[in-house]
């Protein structure tokens, strides 16, 4: 289950910075992150977005060999933020 769910949590966290990265860019949206706000749409933000996920990925591979339910349980929640919040940059621009 992890191999699956460890991808699909990357690509939708990098997903999430190229969509913001694009659209930010292009001042269609704002990036809601305080954090975040002031390079959001610049390369450093895609490269950081996308980076922070493969780390995350690889993070969370190592905690599932000691301890695989906190990992799978950590892993699915992100998965799940991380849909609600494609999902939600979806419908602010439709």
């Amino acid at each position: 289950m992890i191999k699956f769910l460890i991808p699909v949590l990357v690509a939708l966290e990098s997903a999430d910075g190229i969509f913001t990265y694009f659209k930010v860019g292009k001042d269609l949206v704002k990036e809601a992150n305080p954090l975040l706000q002031s390079i959001a749409g610049t390369d450093s933000f895609l490269i950081m977005k996308i980076c922070g996920a493969l780390l995350c990925g690889i993070l969370l591979w190592l905690v599932y060999k000691r301890f695989p339910r906190i990992s799978l349980i950590t892993t699915s929640s992100i998965a799940l933020f991380y849909t609600a919040v494609l999902a939600w940059n979806l419908c602010v621009l439709l």
